[in-house]
Parts: C-alpha cells; structure tokens; sequence
C-alpha cells in the first residue's frame, strides 16, 4: 500500500503607509513606503504503507518567496531665498526560490534493532535589483 499526501500555501500582502518627513508640526515634506510580498509552498509526498521490514518516504517540494519593496521621501530645502521640492526614490525586489528532494528508508532489522537513512537534496536561488533615485536632488 501507498500514501500520496500533498500541501499547498499561498499568501499575498501589501503594506503601505504615509508618515510627516521630519515628525514636526512643520510642513517639511512627507514619506510614501509599500512593500509587497508573495509566497507560495508546495509539496508532494509519497510513502509506503505496509507492515513489513522495509518502509519508505519519497518527496518532492518547491517554494517561491517574492519581496518588492519602495519608499519615497518628498522634503522641501532650502533653495535661495525659497523651499524646493527634493525627492528621494528607492525601490528593491528580492526572490528566493527552494526545490527540495528528499527520500527516507527504515529497515527492521529485529523486533528491537532498526536501521534507518535517508539523502535530501536541496536547490536555493536568490536574485533581487535595488534602485536608487535623485538622492535629494532639488527639482525645481
């Protein structure tokens, strides 16, 4: 006899908010940040089912975890004899994703004596891209 089982999980969220730049009662400026985020797991598993000396695990998974994230700052400077607008932009996103491969084998050898091993393999990828724009550059 045999056993499949399988899971699956996915989630999505997002954050934003709006905060006063300087936290005065001067109207200096403001800051935006979002940051988005994505999950998603899935595994697969297949064992035996039996009574006899040998048993097994096989499984299969794979996960995918995506962040992007950005903030904007929108201050007034001195400029002259006025304020200016100056911004401040950056935004990154980051991905992971794992594939894993795992096996499982127990052996009764007596009544009271088992052996058991297994081997799992696992496969991680990272990537992610920053940018970065008009660090407080006046735009008039």
């Amino acid at each position: 006899d045999w056993l499949f089982s399988a899971i699956a999980n996915y989630a999505d969220g997002t954050v934003d908010a709006r905060f006063d730049a300087d936290f005065s009662a001067l109207d200096m400026g403001y800051v935006d940040t979002w940051l988005e985020q994505r999950d998603s797991y899935y595994e697969f598993r297949l064992a035996s089912q039996n009574n006899s000396s040998l048993t097994w695990l096989f499984g299969l998974s794979y996960s995918l975890n995506r962040d992007a994230n950005r903030t904007q700052t929108l201050t007034k400077v001195p400029y002259g004899d006025t304020l200016i607008e100056a911004t401040l932009d950056t935004q990154g996103q980051l991905e992971q994703k794992s594939y894993v491969a795992y096996a499982d084998a127990t052996w009764k050898v007596s009544k009271h004596w088992q052996i058991q091993g297994g081997v799992r393999y696992l496969d991680e990828q990272f990537s992610g891209q920053h940018y970065f724009n008009n660090p407080l550059y006046p735009m008039p």
